[in-house]
């Protein structure tokens, strides 16, 4: 097994937190290596699409050192049932296509794939060691991107504990196709007990993401009757006819989850950061920004040659930071009866 000449570090997990991170930590010097999921069924949670903030889009340019792809200022209209309604153009980021743009962006600056990849700690913290279909290797920081997957709990040693606020998230998508212009856009109304998102993304797939309390799907075309008759006839004509596959795909999820470890200095460098970290359900529009911020965090540190030890220290802060804030959200929105209203499209800065 050789050791890198350069620092290394082994990324697990190939979502939008860990390619993010990868090419990151790629253009800052280090040779990346990231360790793929098996196949299996997609994730539902890469079919969500979000309306954001140019504060997100700029962290996310800040710390890549490139303008991402996978999102597009588009029109944006929303409503809710007191008739409130706020319309602009605003970024839309489609999640699918964002991980796409920085996968190409990543493998471009030389982050190397592994398939069916074992990962060992060494002994005193003296990094990790690796091994994947014939080849093994060395890491300085192994980066857990794995998500809700929770790859640390299933690592021995490590002391880990998640908390959950109550509830629960349920939502359904479908995607579709239609013969408007080729422009990102997006309709949302928001009820009290239900919601529903309409958007054309920037890879051009149409999606429509209905958000309801029951355990069985909405019907997706009296609510697309409902988005369309709300938007009025203005945006009917602009948008053109809609076409959607009939088979959804369901997310349920808590309303938001973190997972804490333990110090353990026997460990060597780990950074944990995405839904790992924290996880919200899409609703609560927590996710693409919390990224954001990560990577902003994990750039300033490579920057600032702080060693792979301090690193989580500087995310776990942004962590509690937000996970105060979800837990105060929350509790408002129980308080006004508001538990799937409010905040379904917005992404905090």
């Amino acid at each position: 097994m050789a050791l890198c000449s350069t620092p290394c570090a082994l990324v697990v997990g190939d979502g939008i937190a860990g390619q993010g991170a990868a090419l990151v930590l790629a253009r800052a010097g280090w040779q990346v290596w990231l360790a793929l999921p098996r196949p299996g069924k997609p994730a539902a949670h890469r079919r969500h699409a979000h309306i954001t903030s140019a504060a997100v889009i700029a962290r996310l340019e800040r710390s890549l050192g490139k303008a991402p792809g996978g999102w597009a200022m588009g029109r944006a209209l929303v409503w809710d049932e007191a008739g409130r309604r706020e319309a602009g153009a605003r970024p839309i980021i489609g999640a699918e296509a964002l991980r796409l743009s920085l996968a190409a962006q990543a493998a471009a600056a030389g982050v190397q794939g592994l398939t069916d990849c074992t990962i060992v700690p060494l002994a005193h913290g003296a990094g990790w060691r690796w091994r994947a279909r014939g080849k093994a290797g060395h890491a300085d920081v192994v980066v857990d991107a794995t998500g809700s997957g929770h790859w640390l709990s299933r690592m021995v040693g490590a002391a880990v504990m998640i908390e959950e606020l109550a509830g629960t998230d349920r939502a359904w998508s479908w995607t579709g196709i239609n013969d408007g212009p080729d422009r990102p856009w997006l309709l949302a109304a928001r009820e009290r007990t239900q919601a529903a998102v309409l958007l054309r993304e920037p890879d051009g797939q149409v999606r429509l993401t209905l958000r309801a309390p029951q355990a069985a799907p909405p019907d997706p075309l009296a609510a697309l009757d409902r988005l369309l008759i709300g938007a009025g006839a203005e945006w009917t004509t602009w948008i053109g006819s809609l076409a959607l596959d009939p088979r959804p795909l369901r997310h349920e999820a808590p309303l938001a989850r973190r997972t804490l470890v333990g110090p353990d200095p026997a460990l060597p460098p780990l950074l944990r950061l995405g839904d790992g970290l924290t996880q919200t359900a899409p609703r609560l529009g927590q996710g693409i920004a919390q990224i954001a911020e990560q990577l902003e965090a994990l750039a300033g540190a490579l920057a600032a040659a702080l060693p792979p030890g301090q690193w989580q220290a500087r995310l776990d802060a942004l962590a509690e930071r937000r996970w105060t804030g979800l837990m105060l959200g929350t509790g408002l929105m129980l308080g006004a009866g508001l538990m799937l209203g409010a905040g379904l499209v917005r992404i905090a800065a």
